[in-house]
């Protein structure tokens, strides 16, 4: 670089110190707008987390408080209300009992 400076006859060096004065500030400038970007989607996670986390647990306590106020399941007959006859009979292989 600064021989291409002397062959063009320059002696100014460049960058010069204003300008390096205002690539430090444009540095600083974009970490402090990455930062808060970052915060920005941290903060955006952590709640919709919670939301989630909120709805979630809200619909685990109606599922067990709904199953707790059903009644218990009415029994069940295990036999038929008319009277039917147990019916044996042999085809000839053996007996069968139909009950």
């Amino acid at each position: 670089m600064l021989l291409l400076q002397k062959k063009l006859g320059r002696t100014t060096s460049f960058p010069k110190k204003g300008f390096q004065i205002m690539q430090n500030i444009r540095s600083l400038f974009l970490a402090f707008v990455g930062i808060a970007a970052f915060t920005a989607l941290l903060f955006l996670t952590f709640s919709l987390a919670l939301v989630v986390g909120g709805i979630l647990t809200v619909l685990m306590v109606a599922r067990a408080l709904s199953l707790r106020m059903k009644p218990a399941p009415a029994p069940v007959r295990a036999k038929a209300n008319g009277k039917r006859e147990m019916r044996v009979w042999n085809d000839g292989r053996g007996t069968i009992i139909d009950l």
